[in-house]
C-alpha cells in the first residue's frame, strides 16, 4: 500500500483531489493510532481504517489481501493525505479534540447526556417494554 500512496503530494496538486481528501479528513478524528510501530506501518494501518470506515473495502477484502485490487491509487493517496494531516494535527496538540470527537461519536443517539436510562427510547428501539 505504501507504493500506492507515494504519489500523494503529486495528486493533491490536481483539481478536485483536495476536496476528495477532505472527505477522508472528516473521519480521521475517529482513527486509532497504534503506538510502537514504525511510521509506515502506523500510516498504512490508519489508511486501512479509513478505507474500511468509508466502505471502500470490507473486512473480507482485508483478510484476503485484496486492498489494492479494490481501491485505486488516487483513493489511497487521498486517504494517505488525510492520515498525514491528522497525524500532524495530533502532534500539534489536537489529541484532545480527537478524543472529544471520538467520545461524541460513540455516544448512542437518543441517549441522555447524563447517561441515565431512557425507558421510552429503549422501548422504541427494541420494541419491548421495560416495565415489569
Amino acid at each position: 500500500m505504501s507504493s500506492f500512496g507515494e504519489t500523494c503530494n503529486e495528486l493533491m496538486s490536481l483539481p478536485n483531489y483536495p476536496d476528495f481528501a477532505q472527505e477522508f479528513l472528516e473521519d480521521s478524528g475517529k482513527l486509532y493510532q497504534a503506538k510502537g510501530y514504525n511510521d509506515e506501518t502506523m500510516i498504512n494501518n490508519m489508511i486501512t481504517q479509513l478505507l474500511l470506515m468509508d466502505g471502500y473495502i470490507e473486512f473480507d477484502d482485508l483478510m484476503k489481501g485484496r486492498i489494492t485490487e479494490k481501491v485505486n491509487r488516487e483513493t489511497i493517496a487521498a486517504a494517505k493525505y488525510a492520515v498525514l494531516k491528522e497525524l500532524e494535527r495530533r502532534k500539534k496538540g489536537g489529541a484532545k479534540d480527537a478524543a472529544a470527537t471520538k467520545a461524541k461519536a460513540s455516544q448512542p443517539k437518543g441517549q441522555p447526556a447524563g447517561g441515565m436510562k431512557n425507558d421510552d427510547a429503549n422501548k422504541s428501539q427494541s420494541g419491548k417494554s421495560n416495565k415489569k
